[in-house]
Order: C-alpha cells, then sequence, then structure tokens
C-alpha cells in the first residue's frame, strides 16, 4: 500500500484516494532491498563491515519481525554512508593525482566535467523513474480497479510528474562555467575561489532537490523500486566530493 505521504500527494495530483488496507512494506519488497544492500556491498567491498547486520536484518525479515522493516532501514542509510565515503575518497585520490603534472591535471578537469554530465543525465533518469514509479503504482491493485487510474486528467498529470525534479539546468551551467575558469586559472587561490562558487551552486540545487518529499517518496513502494532521488543526489555528491578534493 501507499503510505501516508504517498496517498496524500496520488490525491492531491492524480484525484484517487485508495483506502488503506495494510501497513508496512511487504516482505517481498523488504527482500528485495536485501538483495540491492548485499549488491551494493558487493561494490564497494563493505562485507565485512556489513555482513553481520545484512545476516541479522534478513532473518528478521523471513521471521516477519516487525522490526525487520528499521533495521534494514538502517542497514541502507550505513551503506549510503560507506558508499559515499568510498566515492569521496576515489575522486579526493584523482585530484591529488591531477595536481601532479600539466598533463594529469587536464585528465582531472576531464573527470570533473564527466561528472557534471553524469549529474546531468542523472537529473533525466530522475525524471524518468519517477514518471514510471506512479505509472507503475497505477497497476498495483490499489488503483488497478479504480476508473480515475485510466482517466485522461489522471494520465495527463503522471505525463507531467517529471516537472516535480527541480530543473539542473542553471545549477549545471554555473559549475561549468567555474570549471572552465578553474582550467585557465595559474593561481590556486583562483582556483580554490572557483571551485567554492561551483559547490555553493551544487549545494543550493541540492536544498531544492530535498525539499521535495515525492522524489524519496516514490522510490520504494509496492509497485517497485525506482532511482529517483538518490540517482540525482548520489551524482552531485560525486561532483562535490571531486571538487572538494
Amino acid at each position: 500500500m501507499p503510505d501516508d505521504a504517498r496517498r496524500e500527494w496520488i490525491r492531491k495530483v492524480l484525484g484517487i484516494d485508495p483506502a488503506p488496507q495494510s501497513t508496512g512494506p511487504s516482505k517481498a519488497e523488504l527482500t528485495a532491498r536485501l538483495m540491492a544492500v548485499r549488491d551494493g556491498m558487493a561494490l564497494i567491498g563493505a562485507a565485512e563491515t556489513l555482513g553481520g547486520d545484512l545476516r541479522l536484518a534478513a532473518a528478521a525479515v523471513k521471521d516477519g519481525n516487525p522490526e525487520a522493516a528499521a533495521m534494514l532501514g538502517a542497514l541502507e542509510d550505513r551503506l549510503a554512508a560507506l558508499t559515499q565515503e568510498k566515492r569521496a575518497a576515489e575522486a579526493a585520490a584523482t585530484i591529488k593525482a591531477g595536481a601532479a603534472s600539466k598533463t594529469t591535471g587536464v585528465v582531472a578537469f576531464a573527470k570533473l566535467r564527466l561528472k557534471l554530465k553524469a549529474a546531468e543525465s542523472a537529473y533525466d533518469l530522475a525524471g524518468g523513474n519517477l514518471e514510471a514509479a506512479c505509472t507503475a503504482m497505477l497497476a498495483t491493485p490499489d488503483f488497478i480497479d479504480d476508473p480515475k487510474a485510466s482517466a485522461p486528467e489522471t494520465l495527463a498529470a503522471v505525463a507531467r510528474v517529471r516537472e516535480q525534479v527541480p530543473p539542473i539546468a542553471e545549477a549545471a551551467a554555473a559549475v561549468g562555467d567555474a570549471l572552465d575558469g578553474m582550467a585557465n586559472a595559474a593561481a590556486p587561490e583562483a582556483r580554490q575561489k572557483l571551485a567554492a562558487s561551483a559547490l555553493q551552486a551544487i549545494g543550493d540545487y541540492r536544498k531544492r532537490l530535498d525539499a521535495v518529499p515525492l522524489l524519496r517518496e516514490m522510490e520504494n513502494s509496492e509497485a517497485g523500486s525506482f532511482a529517483i532521488h538518490t540517482a540525482l543526489a548520489g551524482a552531485l555528491d560525486d561532483l562535490a566530493a571531486a571538487l572538494r578534493g
């Protein structure tokens, strides 16, 4: 079932107000999240650090423990933090290595531009996944038999829902301009000032992104899991970490 926040949003935007039938995520959803955590741990080599907690969470899900969702949520938060730490360390190493010579410096700036491009691509991904999540929600048992789910005005609202993701063009342009200036600046102080302006643009955009609860609320539901807020926030954090390095 949609949680209260999702239900309220769906009621306002789509005009559908399903009656609650159950509470909490399903066992299938929790199991899918467990698998995602397991895969994420493998990617960053965190099996030793988080393996024990993963086993405890898996046992809780298997036994139907009411604390399973909270345990899994805490584990996901720890994995996200470790992943970000790893990305930041890798980005810092790349930038520092780039300072060793003019050639590697050019490579470092090229990587920064790729990270900016990745953030712009993540913006498109977030919007598409938000629309996909809402479309999938309308196909769940809560909505499938509701005539409003297939009404033209509902479908039109879903088609516009990607507009909920704050436009990134202005922030991306500000970061791009700062990178251009950094690449041409000879003085370290000038580069640091430009990097600070880029970080400010990223930080301001993150505040706008984080101010839209829907982008998190629609990431995991009985309709499936969709990378929306996490996709875009992760790409922005990756870019910010590289700039700080």
